[in-house]
């Protein structure tokens, strides 16, 4: 098969560069697909037009900080951790706890985010969010009632 003349006159715009870099965080336009019959396709966005997802991500990060918090006062009162990873970390002290529970709550949330518009497992990732949102709420619950005893 004969090779065609590439016929563009510029060099490639697509290339990446910091500018690049700069428009996608922070002069994002993408909000949904061009196109209106991909916009039941997984697809990224940059503007999320959903203002739930805030709240939903606030109220898990704020969880995850609630619950290190009253982790860290129920094992004071004689209390175990019974997830054998946080006890490894709180055997190497209390900062490292507090910080890894919350850098690997907070990817989990900005991973969730960026795959917002995609399915697992046949389910909207977007449930994700609400979903532990209301299983921190149910342990922090549970926490408050260990401490009242």
């Amino acid at each position: 098969m004969p090779r065609i003349a590439e016929r563009r006159r510029r060099p490639d715009r697509r290339r990446f560069s910091w500018r690049t870099l700069w428009f996608a965080l922070w002069g994002g336009r993408r909000r949904r697909p061009r196109r209106r019959d991909e916009r039941h396709h997984p697809h990224y966005v940059d503007i999320y037009d959903d203002h739930r997802l805030l709240w939903w991500t606030v109220g898990v990060v704020t969880f995850c900080v609630l619950d290190a918090f009253l982790t860290l006062r129920i094992l004071d009162r004689g209390g175990i951790e019974l997830n054998p990873f946080m006890a490894f970390l709180l055997d190497l002290g209390t900062a490292a706890f507090v910080y890894v529970k919350y850098l690997v709550t907070t990817l989990a949330v900005i991973v969730i985010l960026f795959h917002v518009n995609h399915r697992l497992f046949g389910l909207p990732v977007r449930h994700l969010l609400p979903a532990f949102f209301f299983f921190y709420a149910a342990l922090i619950g549970y926490e408050a009632f260990l401490l009242s005893g």
